[in-house]
């Protein structure tokens, strides 16, 4: 038997041309979906009472980068409240690229009878096949709203009289078991004497103490824990700036690096964080729009290397970075 020894197997190189959106065409709402795209939905069911809820289900699926599928919002009604629920989105990736779907329900809850109409939403997106933009839409619904509360009707005066009718007089039973004291001085002896001893007044105060106790611990439990979340968000630019300068980070460890940064900021828990999720946390906390977008097209570029399987490979995003970290704390509330 002979000694192994390392080879190294190389591929030919292959070529990838990218082809920009065109200017011409494009929808003032689209968020950045490519490929191939359908929705449906259904509003179930169709006739309610008032107070009484329906689901409105949006489904948008297709190939493409289903990542950037946009959270849809469905018009305001008038006496119809609107409780949305969290999107669920599928990806599953295979041999020609990404394919999955977003799902999207919203609890319908009219407030008043009649008949209902609700408009159609709609995605836009470019499609590949057709190299064009393209604008799909949901048909309206309608929805019929009975009356949720009936009435109760009086009791008549007739029935009224038959009712006093048909009542019985209290019959005694038997007598209380214990006597009825009619003054003071029968009752002064009936009662036990307070325990002596200085154990009972101890025994009083034990809840009282332990209450007390449990309660400092949560307040002072609560203050640490934020002034820890206080200490972080303090501390949050300079871990950043100390891991990045450190170098040797790939695509997808600086997309991770950037989600904690913005958990420690924020005082958030994300597991994970896509480029408009990033935008709406800035925007929230006074950043301007101009800041937020840069950030938002740095987590963009690095989504799409992770997807196209670059996750891996040196990240090459020069010092601009730090930059925007330096400006999100300038401007940060």
């Amino acid at each position: 038997m002979s000694a192994g020894r390392p080879v190294t197997l190389s591929s030919e190189p292959l070529e990838l041309q990218v082809l920009p959106l065109p200017e011409k065409g494009r929808p003032t709402d689209f968020s950045g979906l490519v490929g191939s795209f359908k929705i449906e939905s259904k509003l179930e069911p169709t006739t309610i009472k008032a107070g009484e809820s329906a689901t409105l289900t949006v489904l948008v699926s297709g190939r493409g980068n289903v990542n950037r599928i946009p959270d849809l919002r469905v018009p305001e009604l008038e006496h119809v409240r609107l409780y949305g629920d969290q999107p669920a989105l599928e990806i599953e990736p295979d041999g020609r690229g990404l394919t999955g779907s977003k799902t999207m329900k919203w609890a319908l809850v009219p407030e008043e009878e009649g008949e209902y109409q609700l408009p159609g939403v709609e995605i836009s997106f470019f499609d590949t096949n057709a190299h064009q933009y393209r604008v799909i839409r949901t048909p309206p619904h309608s929805i019929t709203v009975q009356p949720g509360v009936t009435k109760r009707t009086q009791p008549s005066g007739d029935s009224t009289v038959h009712a006093a009718r048909d009542k019985q007089e209290v019959e005694e039973l038997g007598r209380d078991i214990l006597p009825i004291h009619v003054s003071i001085e029968n009752s002064r002896n009936s009662y036990p004497a307070w325990p002596q001893g200085s154990f009972f007044p101890m025994f009083l105060l034990t809840p009282v103490l332990i209450y007390a106790t449990m309660f400092f611990g949560r307040r002072i439990q609560k203050k640490s824990v934020q002034e820890s979340a206080a200490t972080k968000a303090r501390k949050a630019s300079k871990a950043f700036l100390k891991h990045y300068r450190q170098g040797g980070l790939n695509w997808g460890q600086l997309a991770l690096l950037i989600r904690d940064y913005l958990n420690d900021r924020f005082g958030l828990a994300l597991g994970s964080v896509t480029a408009d999720e990033a935008a709406e946390i800035l925007r929230s906390n006074g950043v301007s729009l101009d800041t937020a977008d840069k950030l938002r097209s740095i987590i963009e570029k690095l989504e799409d290397a992770v997807f196209t399987g670059r996750g891996n490979e040196a990240c090459e995003m020069g010092g601009e970075i730090p930059e925007i970290i330096k400006e999100i704390e300038r401007e940060v509330r």
